[in-house]
């Protein structure tokens, strides 16, 4: 099985999950091309960021991430995460992730757990995925047949090795934020609460980078490939 990463989150958190993916592809050298990722009720910023971008410019989503963010807030615009959705994927990022993004969602009535794991033939598909993955109908005032993933589940696994990034700790999380402020952020984010949650990301996958190592290597036992340890900047 290839190295498979699971996202779950709030999309009012997203600093979080771009402080762990920048972390993560900092560390670890490994073929970062042959990478799978999950992402669960607005945990696509990670997700996305993880399999397409450069450490610098996971830095650079975060600079615009959180200024985009800030001055949604000032306007009252409480689906700010569907914006920032929209502003930082790429036009060719279908073509890019291909079938290595798993995207999960809710289908309505019953609320079952649904993950999309068949590629994207467009960049329509995908976004349409994507907004769904992060829907709730009292934030974006919008309703369809699948909603925000969160409604049925937290995190979707490939096997005993993925490697599981949530904001509330859960038994199977390997990454969690330590403290959990939801309805603060919600309510009255702020530019440096955001950067703060941005750095609390880096450092839970540093302090985590024995038992993270251990989970990529079993990733990438059936490869050539090895775990190196590269130094944070």
């Amino acid at each position: 099985m290839p190295v498979t990463f699971s996202f779950g989150g709030s999309g009012h958190h997203f600093p979080f999950m771009l402080g762990t993916a920048f972390a993560l592809k900092t560390h670890f050298d490994i073929p970062w091309d042959e990478v799978y990722a999950h992402c669960i009720s607005s945990g696509c910023s990670g997700a996305m960021s993880l399999l397409l971008c450069s450490p610098d410019e996971i830095e650079q989503l975060a600079v615009k991430g959180i200024t985009l963010a800030h001055h949604s807030v000032q306007q009252s615009r409480k689906d700010y995460y569907v914006q920032l959705i929209k502003h930082l994927i790429p036009a060719t990022a279908y073509r890019l992730v291909g079938d290595r993004l798993v995207i999960g969602t809710s289908e309505v009535p019953r609320f079952q757990a649904s993950l999309h794991d068949t590629g994207y033939p467009t960049q329509q598909v995908l976004m349409d995925k994507l907004h769904s993955s992060c829907r709730i109908p009292l934030v974006t005032g919008s309703w369809s047949r699948e909603l925000d993933g969160g409604f049925s589940h937290h995190y979707a696994l490939s096997d005993e090795n993925t490697i599981v990034i949530t904001l509330k700790r859960y038994p199977r999380s390997d990454i969690a934020a330590r403290k959990s402020s939801y309805f603060l952020e919600m309510l009255l984010p702020s530019a440096q609460r955001m950067w703060d949650l941005y750095e609390q990301g880096i450092r839970e996958v540093e302090e985590n980078y024995e038992a993270l190592a251990v989970k990529i290597a079993n990733g990438l036992r059936d490869t050539n490939s090895e775990v190196h340890f590269k130094p944070y900047r």
